[in-house]
């Protein structure tokens, strides 16, 4: 089974989420993340092979 969300919802989670956190867009959202420690830990495997 297959589920899928519209675009105009994604949309509207990324402007709570925006709102949340008092960011106004997709980078300062990374910042935000990156500044509180919210992302997980960078794998050190070489995937350029």
């Amino acid at each position: 089974m297959t589920f899928g969300i519209s675009e105009e919802t994604v949309k509207r989670h990324l402007t709570n989420i925006f709102n949340k956190l008092g960011v106004g867009n997709r980078l300062e959202l990374a910042l935000f993340a990156l500044n509180h420690n919210l992302l997980p830990p960078t794998s050190t495997t070489d995937v350029s092979r």
